[in-house]
């Protein structure tokens, strides 16, 4: 089950996506955050890659956040040589503590 969400970043809205376990009825026993390759190269929260794992986690009971670093997609921002992209993947992993407080991430 996809959610689509935005999340706080330091540079503005990040656009993501939360993927959950696929039966529904069972809470994930583990929160994922998902960062995408090097978005200089074309990396988006889509590409395959991050797509199939996203899928495998979920599968095993996973809640799965995926994000566009800044810059990328309806993400707010432009790409900051790695220093801003770190701020990003932190607010990501705020926002995964906040929705599922006691897991581990």
């Amino acid at each position: 089950m996809a959610t689509i969400t935005d999340l706080k970043g330091p540079a503005g809205t990040l656009e993501a996506i939360l993927d959950e376990p696929a039966d529904g009825r069972t809470p994930p026993h583990a929160a994922v955050v998902f960062a995408h390759p090097h978005p200089q190269y074309g990396g988006t929260m889509h590409t395959k890659a991050v797509y199939q794992g996203m899928k495998g986690l979920t599968r095993i009971g996973c809640a799965v956040l995926r994000f566009n670093f800044r810059g990328v997609g309806r993400s707010a921002g432009a790409f900051d040589e790695g220093r801003g992209e770190k701020d990003d993947f932190e607010a990501a992993v705020r926002f995964a503590e906040e929705r599922f407080p006691g897991l581990p991430i």
